[in-house]
């Protein structure tokens, strides 16, 4: 009996030992350290310090302002035309997927009642248990 509870210890601790090596594989096999150095000096990169200068207003730069708000506002309203067909589209397909359930469960009744009759009209017609068939013999 120990022997039994030995092999069963011994088991489990090469199933944990296997699972740990599968891990440590796939451990290395995902690590990429190209990618990380690349963010490491992306990050380094955004640490930098910046210095602001503030231009005072003239006719110039108040209207590139004026043309940049423009600019934003009919991005907006661009993106507002693209959203609005993708609605609509959704909405209509709505009735679309529930024709197409209820059709799915009139097929399968039919299919359903098609095995039904087959096996009624296959069954032995007998009307008593204890009736006996005299035209087989």
């Amino acid at each position: 009996m120990a022997s039994r509870a030995r092999k069963t210890r011994v088991r489990r601790e090469l199933a944990l030992l296997g699972l740990g090596v599968a891990l440590a594989g796939f451990g290395l096999a995902s690590w990429n350290g190209a990618g990380m150095i690349a963010q490491e000096a992306s990050m380094l990169a955004s640490a930098t310090v910046s210095i602001s200068a503030q231009v005072p207003s003239n006719p110039d730069n108040t209207l590139a302002q004026a043309l940049q708000e423009k600019e934003n506002a009919l991005t907006q309203r661009e993106a507002e035309l693209q959203a609005a067909p993708t609605r609509s589209a959704i909405d209509t397909a709505a009735p679309w997927g529930l024709l197409s359930f209820l059709m799915s469960i009139a097929l399968f009744i039919l299919v359903a009642a098609n095995f039904y009759l087959d096996m009624q009209r296959n069954a032995p017609k007998s009307r008593s248990p204890f009736a006996i068939d005299l035209r087989n013999r």
